[in-house]
């Protein structure tokens, strides 16, 4: 990995700025990031959608697509790491980096949502939600597990400070405010289209658990926003480092003593 080459300068930010950056960084690689966001949150989808046509319920439906949307925000955050270091990544490369970590970063993230979810009316859940919200990074980028995983995950947390609340109302707001501003893009855009298939659009008509179409619309507009919430938490992550673990000096060393190595190798050694 060349340090020379990082695309995202490696410094503290705050919470503004980093809303900023993950903008910018989705918006640079949106063709690559939304792929692996389409293809890794195919199943959640489906599963959705095989909910809904079953029970009947879209809420049920919707909780078993949030359930399984870290298969998607994993890709994205991993993909990510290379990518603010200027690694050109490939779709086909980006998912083979992901596969053999796919399953355990899913039932690790799972676990997690279906411990905190019941108890996010109290301050607990909340509590345990932010907590836990490091794991991708530690699990997929420092490959930490068990015992390591849990006090490095802790360590970040405590490092973050409060930061980690607001910068997660935010990114919260940003993307629900993006959900809403694509749905009625598109909904205006798109009203004779919806006419034709006999439907009122996103938000009149035909309920939305009785219509294939607009169910599938209404979970890629999230699939495509979504992405920002995941590249805000991993650039806090990268933020968190940079703050207390000095990770930009760290870099800096790093990259100094690859370019000594290159101009005289045996020097170095």
């Amino acid at each position: 990995m060349n340090f020379d080459q990082a695309t995202v300068e490696i410094r503290p930010r705050g919470i503004p700025e980093v809303l900023d950056l993950a903008v910018q960084l989705y918006r640079v690689h949106f063709g690559l990031l939304w792929a692996l966001q389409l293809v890794w949150g195919l199943p959640a989808c489906l599963a959705a959608a095989l909910c809904i046509a079953l029970g009947g319920s879209i809420w049920l439906g919707m909780l078993v697509f949030y359930l399984l949307l870290p298969l998607a925000s994993g890709a994205v955050i991993l993909a990510a790491s290379r990518l603010v270091f200027g690694i050109e990544l490939t779709l086909g490369r980006a998912t083979s980096l992901f596969r053999p970590v796919a399953l355990p970063h899913l039932g690790t993230r799972l676990l997690h949502r279906l411990i905190w979810l019941p108890l996010l009316p109290l301050v607990l859940g909340q509590s345990l939600r932010l907590s836990w919200a490091f794991t991708p990074m530690v699990q997929l980028l420092e490959r930490l597990k068990g015992a390591e995983l849990k006090l490095r995950r802790a360590a970040l947390y405590r490092r973050a400070g409060g930061t980690s609340l607001g910068l997660d109302m935010s990114a919260l707001l940003l993307v629900l405010c993006l959900v809403f501003a694509l749905a009625f893009t598109v909904d205006f855009v798109f009203s004779d289209f919806f006419a034709l298939w006999r439907t009122g659009g996103f938000f009149e008509g035909e309920d939305v658990a009785g219509s294939p179409l607009l169910l599938g619309l209404w979970m890629l507009i999230g699939l495509t926003c979504a992405p920002i919430f995941d590249l805000a938490w991993f650039l806090l992550y990268l933020d968190a480092r940079t703050r207390k673990e000095g990770w930009d000096i760290e870099l800096g060393m790093r990259s100094a003593r690859e370019r000594l190595i290159a101009a005289d190798p045996k020097g170095a050694a």
